[in-house]
């Protein structure tokens, strides 16, 4: 379960860094 939750964290942080990287790109 506790690999689980470090796993999902990790995606989250990851996705939160994508859509900032998108975000800049785009210039929003």
């Amino acid at each position: 379960c506790q690999e689980m939750g470090l796993e999902l964290e990790e995606f989250i942080a990851i996705a939160l860094q994508a859509m900032q990287s998108v975000s800049t790109d785009l210039g929003l």
